[in-house]
């Protein structure tokens, strides 16, 4: 906006203010093509990984964030998955409706589980 008044004729500004810039920090990179994304499925038939690849592909989230889901931050009934606050690298909660496929995979991954300790995408497989 500022270039735009000052490109202005006549200008509304006479001089265009400096703003520091904030380095950037663990950027994303690295994202799935499609034939990659089936490959990777294929190549690993257990269901913490196809949820694990599936939610990541869908939400674009970190594996990180990912990994350390818990079953109580999964709402089957209304189709919700919760970051709470200070588990993300900004720090934000964030909050999504689940599509159907994650839903699918998130009900079989939460089957058994205890909703306060244990892990949504448990690579051990435990209970």
């Amino acid at each position: 906006m500022f270039h735009l008044g000052h490109d202005a004729t006549p200008p509304k500004l006479f001089y265009i203010p400096r703003f520091p810039r904030l380095a950037e920090d663990n950027i994303r990179k690295g994202f799935l093509e499609d034939g990659q994304y089936e490959k990777l499925l294929e190549s690993c038939p257990e269901l913490w990984f196809q949820a694990l690849v599936e939610a990541g592909c869908t939400y674009g989230w970190r594996v990180s964030e990912l990994l350390r889901l818990k079953v109580n931050q999964i709402d089957l009934e209304h189709k919700v998955i919760r970051l709470h606050p200070g588990t993300t690298k900004n720090k934000d909660g964030r909050e999504v409706t689940m599509t159907q496929s994650v839903h699918d995979l998130f009900v079989l991954c939460v089957e058994g589980k205890s909703p306060e300790i244990i892990y949504l995408l448990d690579q051990a497989g435990r209970k």
